[in-house]
């Protein structure tokens, strides 16, 4: 894999009266952007070769006037989830070809999770209230004959909760499961994490819970296909832990991400792509690649051009740099 990311031309995100500030949010067909205070969203879909451009589609609006404060686009392998913490109600949008392009009825989540996050899943989506550890498992709805089922609601089951040692937890999707993840809590207040598997129905099947050593702290988690990266963005240093099905993860030797005289970048981030890892200062607008399976990082890169405090997006074909507050972006290929 290359060093570096092979920027083209900059474009821009519609206009700035409708625009400025929107999220770039990545799906599998290649992004939506969303503007959460008009409510305007396009969808980007990817071109079959290198190009500047996305094939772009028609700007729709999401007609709820109610929905106008703190709405989230949630994308799905079917679509996406319109869905407003605030209120308490989600809709589901199916895109699975034109006879699927279009929004479900508005559903309701339930007194017991006003304010909780949905995070979604391989299997569907849990709706979690952090401030009280209550969650619930909603599945996908079953397909049919390779297309989703187009109902408006998922596959509800009942609320449960996480328990009062992990207190301000982080609920963290993995391919087996979840992981839940208290960063301030345990007897250090270093941070404590308890892994859960899928194992169908209300509940998940959760191991002890682990306390994470006071030089990790405050440790970020970034679930893989084959385990995790712990992550501490004010020293730098990050491991890979491998999992291992009801144990701790098996963590290697510590290693640093790229940085400058005076050691490695802080309060970077460390972005997990399709392909490996992206090293990123939104400081400056330098990153560092690395690929599997050592993911040991090359050489420290720039973005061309006045992309300081910008984003970047991962994808599958690489990375789209894009700065909300301008509305430029850059498709960088690997």
């Amino acid at each position: 894999m290359n060093d570096a990311f092979t920027f083209l031309d900059v474009g821009y995100v519609g206009t700035p009266i409708h625009w400025t500030n929107a999220q770039m949010i990545p799906t599998w067909w290649g992004v939506v952007v969303f503007n959460p205070i008009s409510l305007w969203y396009s969808n980007w879909i990817d071109t079959t070769e290198e190009d500047k451009d996305f094939f772009y589609e028609d700007t729709f609006g999401i007609e709820l006037p109610e929905w106008i404060n703190n709405t989230q686009l949630i994308p799905k392998s079917w679509g996406l989830i319109a869905f407003n913490p605030g209120v308490g109600k989600y809709a589901k949008w199916y895109s699975h070809g034109p006879d699927y392009y279009r929004w479900m009825d508005v559903q309701s989540i339930g007194p017991t999770l006003v304010n909780a996050q949905m995070i979604p899943t391989s299997w569907g989506v849990v709706v979690f209230n952090p401030s009280t550890g209550a969650y619930a498992k909603w599945y996908d709805t079953p397909s049919t004959s390779n297309k989703p089922n187009l109902q408006p609601y998922f596959q509800y089951q009942n609320t449960q909760g996480l328990g009062s040692t992990l207190v301000d937890a982080q609920m963290i999707p993995t391919d087996w499961g979840i992981i839940a993840l208290a960063p301030s809590a345990g007897p250090s207040s270093t941070g404590l994490f308890q892994k859960g598997y899928e194992v169908g129905g209300s509940n998940f099947e959760f191991q002890d819970i682990q306390i994470i050593r006071s030089d990790w702290a405050p440790a970020q988690l970034i679930p893989t296909s084959w385990g995790v990266f712990i992550f501490n963005p004010k020293t730098g240093k990050y491991a890979i832990g491998a999992e291992v099905h009801g144990m701790r993860f098996e963590f290697q030797g510590a290693q640093s991400i790229p940085g400058d005289s005076s050691g490695p970048w802080v309060n970077a981030q460390l972005i997990l792509a399709p392909w490996g890892l992206i090293a990123f200062n939104p400081s400056t607008g330098e990153y560092a690649l690395a690929s599997a399976p050592d993911y040991q990082f090359g050489t420290v890169q720039s973005i061309p051009g006045p992309w300081i405090n910008a984003q970047l997006i991962p994808m599958k074909w690489g990375a789209v740099a894009y700065n909300p507050a301008t509305g430029a972006f850059s498709k960088g290929y690997i």
